[in-house]
């Protein structure tokens, strides 16, 4: 960077505040984000660069790369992860191809002061804890006990209430868990979504829409058994369209649903909604599946994030316990 000129760091409490409203080449590339998460983000993003763009009198677009460099180090020295600065990064880069400009991202200054940050400030990535079938059934026989009421309510559910949250917590757990579903997905599941299986006991998911098919052309669909199956079918109404949800709850509001549940039951660790995708990847791989069977049951497109799930019992079950 031959410009000498000294940018500040950026904290979001240190911002100014942001423009009345987004360029509109943030606004298309909002509305063209494939899922709800990427548009929520690329408006967080959105927001964040253009405070620091105005506080700097810098033009909106197109950015030079030695604009977004310097901002995506700004990020890292303020103490942003490296996901958010990958993030930043991949909403900046929206922005412009939504505006039909030259995308300063592509830049070679770009890609590598990433690389840089990225090996620099990069922090082992934690992940949440698997919610395996003995925490699931742990979160199914404790789900129906009363709780303190929500919202500052003084006392203990009544015995209704705790067993139609409880309904709903199971139906969570399962999806989560034995169907592998994200937060999203769960949120967004209707009843025209939800068949029986051929096999009796059985339900099937079809995902129309999710992370790794975002256009939902290509056939996704999660097998629900059991217990399971049957926490799902009893919130099916009588006579319910098929366009009704199956949840009725935003993703955020699943996840949370979800940590309540194991802590309730006792699970050490922070749960989170996507506990139970880790949990289905560790409990298969423990029970022998294969890595194909895996990424079908739980339609992951990358058998890198499967194994990285299922490390430990590959571990656990791999040629030190077989052979000593």
């Amino acid at each position: 960077m031959n410009d000498s000129t000294t940018l500040p760091a950026v904290r979001g409490a240190d911002l100014p505040a942001a423009s009345a409203a987004l360029d509109a080449a943030v606004a298309a590339a909002i509305e063209a984000a494939p899922s709800p998460d990427t548009r929520r983000m690329y408006r967080a993003q959105a927001r964040v660069f253009g405070s620091w763009r105005d506080a700097n009198g810098l033009a909106a677009l197109p950015a030079t790369p030695e604009t977004v460099a310097r901002y995506l180090t700004a990020r890292a020295e303020a103490g942003a992860a490296v996901a958010t600065v990958h993030a930043a990064r991949s909403a900046i880069a929206a922005m412009h191809r939504a505006a039909a400009v030259a995308n300063p991202c592509r830049s070679e200054i770009v890609r590598v002061t990433v690389r840089g940050l990225t090996r620099q400030h990069r922090a082992p990535q934690r992940q949440a804890p698997p919610l395996t079938a003995d925490g699931l059934a742990a979160i199914f026989a404790t789900a129906h006990l009363p709780r303190p009421r929500a919202r500052g309510g003084k006392g203990l559910e009544t015995p209704a209430v705790a067993a139609r949250r409880a309904a709903v917590d199971r139906a969570i757990a399962a999806l989560l868990f034995q169907g592998a579903l994200r937060r999203s997905e769960v949120a967004a599941l209707t009843w025209a979504d939800v068949e029986p299986g051929t096999a009796e006991g059985t339900c099937l998911v079809r995902v129309r829409a999710g992370k790794t098919n975002q256009d939902g052309r290509r056939a996704d669909v999660r097998l629900l058994k059991g217990s399971c199956a049957g926490a799902v079918e009893s919130l099916r109404p009588r006579h319910a369209a098929g366009s009704a949800r199956v949840i009725g709850l935003d993703p955020r509001t699943i996840g949370r649903r979800l940590t309540a549940a194991a802590r309730f039951a006792g699970l050490e660790g922070t749960f989170t909604g996507h506990s139970g995708r880790i949990g289905l990847a560790s409990e298969l791989t423990a029970r022998g599946a294969s890595l194909q069977e895996v990424m079908l049951a739980g339609g992951w497109a990358s058998s890198a994030m499967v194994a990285r799930y299922s490390a430990g019992a590959t571990v656990e079950n791999g040629a030190v316990m077989k052979y000593f």
